[in-house]
Formats: structure tokens, C-alpha cells, sequence
């Protein structure tokens, strides 16, 4: 047998500050924990949905014993943008499939989206609709953005993380891209020059708009 031949891989990572300890939870536990620590909250709508009481149970009791005075509030959720409510719930049928099939202790890879819009069919479920229980924020950029806005609003977050699953990867970075124009986002210029990179956290961003909106 040959034996497999191991590179040392190094990189180093440049940041122009410290983004600040974050926790990252999906239950009430998680909540108290983190207002107990004085940490910034980010709540996993994407795995447990409609959970902006816990959120809010984490800022009434929030105790700043960092670096944080304040408490904050990040919401992460489930996003598929595309340039057609058809062609978003097309995509987002790989993720239903892959979901429904979890729940049943079946872990598969991603599967592309005629193989899982076969696969609803056969379930009697169509290509729309949340997968399993989780809330999807799917459909055109207009449509994606506005829901974000009601999302940020429902949690009182500071913050939105964008979390998208496709089977083509090319089809995810330009779901982002659509929802950073949609939201009047320019790209960052990649650390040393060059090309830019797509927004692929658009927290910081989202933040802004939605200030801007409501002092409008």
C-alpha cells in the first residue's frame, strides 16, 4: 500500500480588530448563558424558529461583565435568493430533501435540485414551503430583503448572518450577490489588493440598512 504523502499547510490570518466572543445558540439555555457571561447573542433562527422571546429574555437579563456594556444581538437565518421566486424554490428544494431526510437519521450530500424535486413530488409536498419545521427566507432579492428587515425588527437584532446551502456552489455565491445589491452592499477589496470577494456575512451591513430604514 502507498503511503499518503502530508504538506504542512500555513496561513496567516489578518484582522484589523477583534470581532468579540459571540455565542451561538438555538434554546433558552443558551440565552442565559450568554447574559450571564456579558456575551453577544447570536440566536440560530434557522435551526429553531420564532425564538425573539429568548432573544429578548437574553437582553433584560444581559450583565456586563466584559468588554461588552450592552447587550447585542445577532440573528442567523436560512437565505436563498435567485432572480425568480421559481428558480429560488427550485434551489432550495436541495436543502428540503436534505433536511427531511436528516430528521429521519438519514445524512446525505446535497443533492441537486431535479433529484430533490423528485423527491418531494414522491413525498406530496411541493418545491415551496419550509423544510421540516425551519423557516427559509427564500424567493427574489426584494422579497428576501424585506422578510430579513421583518426578521432583524421581530429579534431587536444589531445583526443578520446569512446562511445559505445550495448543491452548486456557484448558484450560493450568486444568491449572495443578489441580496448585496439588493441591499446596496459594495464588495470588500480582498486583504493586499486585487479582486474583490462577494459578501458572504452580510451582519455589519444588514445593521446599517436597517437603521437607515427606520430613520427614514
Amino acid at each position: 500500500m502507498r503511503r499518503r504523502e502530508w504538506t504542512v499547510v500555513t496561513t496567516r490570518l489578518q484582522v484589523s480588530a477583534s470581532p468579540g466572543l459571540r455565542l451561538l445558540g438555538s434554546s433558552p439555555q443558551s440565552a442565559i448563558w450568554a447574559a450571564e457571561l456579558g456575551l453577544r447573542y447570536a440566536f440560530a433562527d434557522f435551526i429553531n424558529p420564532g425564538g425573539s422571546e429568548i432573544a429578548k429574555q437574553y437582553a433584560s437579563h444581559f450583565t456586563p461583565v466584559r468588554d461588552l456594556f450592552t447587550p447585542r444581538v445577532a440573528v442567523a437565518a436560512w437565505v436563498l435568493c435567485a432572480d425568480t421566486d421559481e428558480e429560488a424554490q427550485e434551489l432550495a428544494s436541495s436543502s428540503r430533501m436534505t433536511f427531511t431526510l436528516l430528521r429521519r437519521g438519514q445524512l446525505i450530500a446535497v443533492p441537486p435540485p431535479e433529484t430533490a424535486m423528485a423527491f418531494l413530488a414522491r413525498e406530496g409536498r411541493g418545491a415551496s414551503g419550509d423544510a421540516s419545521g425551519r423557516r427559509g427566507i427564500v424567493g427574489t432579492p426584494e422579497k428576501v430583503r424585506d422578510q430579513l428587515e421583518t426578521l432583524a425588527s421581530e429579534y431587536g437584532a444589531d445583526e443578520v448572518i446569512v446562511v445559505t446551502i445550495t448543491h452548486d456552489h456557484g448558484a450560493r455565491k450568486r444568491s449572495y450577490e443578489l441580496l448585496a445589491e439588493a441591499m446596496s452592499l459594495a464588495p470588500r477589496p480582498v486583504s493586499g489588493g486585487g479582486e474583490t470577494q462577494p459578501l458572504h456575512r452580510l451582519g455589519e451591513h444588514l445593521r446599517a440598512h436597517r437603521v437607515a430604514l427606520e430613520r427614514r
